[in-house]
């Protein structure tokens, strides 16, 4: 029997849950597509900066600092559609062999450690964005850089890794029960 859920109408445990993970598909896809954009302005960036440089003599201000941001957003903006995708390095050398309810079993306990881990860092990555809002981080350099924007992507990008490894773990532990 699946939990009753009660929002116009009763809905099953299966339906509430896909609905669920296909809006948790859809949010990490955009926030990648995010992440995709911030290098695509990024090589604009140092691509116009180059051509300034070494035909114009004369260098865009803050290009690196600002493409230093772009990156932290393509990289932690990604990373929950990289585990939606199984995108994230896993060594499965010691898993090959082991029957297949036991290598499920280690899926699990490894990921909710990886949860846990995961988030320690996003609290204390929140935390830290949250100081430096209050502050007014700059990053010094050609010209002043507000460091806060940078700071915030890496506890969205740490949450979205969260929810996504939380429903994977959901996954393995149904697929452990079956």
């Amino acid at each position: 029997m699946g939990l009753k859920i009660k929002n116009s109408g009763a809905r099953n445990d299966k339906s509430f849950l896909f609905h669920c993970f296909k809006n948790l598909g859809i949010i990490e896809t955009r926030l990648s597509l995010i992440g995709m954009f911030g290098i695509l302005v990024s090589v604009l960036l140092i691509s116009i900066d180059t051509i300034m440089r070494y035909i114009f003599s004369s260098p865009i201000p803050g290009i690196a600092e600002i493409s230093t941001i772009l990156f932290v957003a393509a990289i932690f903006l990604n990373l929950g559609y990289t585990q939606f995708q199984k995108g994230h390095i896993r060594v499965e050398l010691f898993l090959l062999k082991m029957p297949k309810k036991l290598k499920k079993t280690i899926e699990a306990l490894m990921l909710v450690v990886a949860l846990a881990i995961l988030i320690l860092f996003t609290w204390c990555s929140a935390l830290e964005a949250i100081y430096s809002i209050k502050i007014n981080e700059m990053q010094w350099g050609a010209i002043l850089i507000p460091l806060w924007p940078a700071k915030i992507i890496l506890p969205i990008g740490l949450s979205a890794l969260c929810i996504q490894i939380m429903v994977d773990i959901y996954k393995v532990i149904k697929a452990i029960e079956e």
